[in-house]
């Protein structure tokens, strides 16, 4: 391409100065009718000769086609130079207009307040359903347990002591009784009793322990396991509602950090999603999801004891096929002054 173009610009050149024939001058005059860039060539050099003041001589020397083509090539590189120089100096200039950019904005905008949303409804039902899988292992290991304990559930304590923190008495943790699935291995992984919704750490069992270490631990309420009453799945009143019988769900709003909040007795839904709705295990060991906690034997609300509207930390299930699920766990003093440790 270079050597077509050295071509070219001599025989301009001779054209130009008056060197060339009769039938190199048709040649050159019929391509600068129909080659446009053969044409562009033509002016540029011609520009260039009135500018050095290179017209025809009338006897031109014979080295004149090689100096004039220096010359040209000299004179478009000073040009190129003093282009980039000028570019150097002017502003950068936007690429896109403010309109274009105001434009695409509002498009982020709009995609931001579609997407978002999706985004973070599909990120609560992903979690929604790996919590109720973690509550189907517990289900699990409480079958399990309650087959190698002719029937019974397992429970926080044998004694009668409050389980919300008093002045009166050292309150029992009800997720103790839970905690007995992992002591006796029915349930293998400690992470089945955090639900996903919740920031907790790692949870590492060591020998001693009797209970969750933490609240953050254990994310779930469990059916009051305070006293000498345990569950039966053997019991013929649960013949016919084992469906009904919600045995645990999502942290109970009311009893919050182990305590009892009065203005939250109409609260309809668990803190750990977004206040959305629950997960609630049933005593025939199958998860469903409610908005509301009026989901237990009759309608009975799975929060409360029934009938009862002031907690002292003593109330137990107003009958036994009601759902009282107390709060996922309970601190102390003492048990704060020992790390979480019995």
């Amino acid at each position: 391409m270079s050597q077509h173009l050295n071509e070219d610009e001599a025989k301009l050149v001779d054209f130009l100065t008056g060197s060339c024939d009769e039938q190199q001058s048709r040649d050159i005059h019929r391509r600068l009718s129909q080659d446009a860039e053969f044409r562009r060539l033509h002016d540029e050099l011609s520009n260039t000769f009135a500018a050095m003041d290179l017209l025809p001589e009338a006897e031109p020397p014979e080295d004149l086609t090689q100096r004039t083509i220096a010359r040209v090539r000299s004179h478009r590189q000073t040009q190129a130079i003093l282009a980039r120089e000028e570019a150097s100096r002017r502003p950068l200039r936007p690429t896109f207009r403010l309109r274009e950019l105001a434009a695409m904005a509002a498009v982020f905008v709009i995609l931001g307040s579609v997407m978002v949303p999706m985004v973070r409804r599909a990120q609560t039902a992903a979690s929604i359903d790996t919590c109720a899988y973690r509550m189907g292992q517990i289900g699990a290991g409480l079958l399990t347990y309650a087959n190698d304990n002719d029937g019974y559930l397992p429970i926080a304590t044998s004694e009668r002591r409050p389980w919300l923190a008093t002045n009166e008495a050292e309150p029992a943790s009800n997720s103790a009784a839970l905690f007995q699935l992992i002591r006796q291995k029915h349930v293998q992984s400690p992470t089945a009793f955090q639900c996903p919704s919740v920031e907790s750490g790692p949870l590492v069992v060591t020998a001693g322990m009797t209970d969750f270490p933490d609240a953050q631990y254990v994310s779930y309420s469990y059916q009051h396991a305070v006293g000498d009453n345990p569950v039966s799945i053997h019991n013929q009143d649960f013949a016919e509602v084992a469906g009904e019988m919600a045995i645990l769900s999502d942290s109970n709003p009311v009893f919050e950090g182990g305590r009892f909040h009065p203005d939250r007795l109409s609260a309809t839904a668990s803190a750990n999603h977004n206040h959305t709705g629950q997960n609630v295990l049933y005593l025939d060991m199958h998860v469903d999801w409610a908005s509301d906690p009026n989901v237990g034997v009759n309608g009975n609300n799975i929060f409360l004891a029934d009938g009862v509207r002031e907690y002292t930390g003593f109330e137990t299930p107003s009958s036994p096929t009601d759902s009282f699920l107390l709060p996922a766990f309970t601190n102390s003093p003492s048990r704060e002054a020992a790390g979480g440790q019995d």
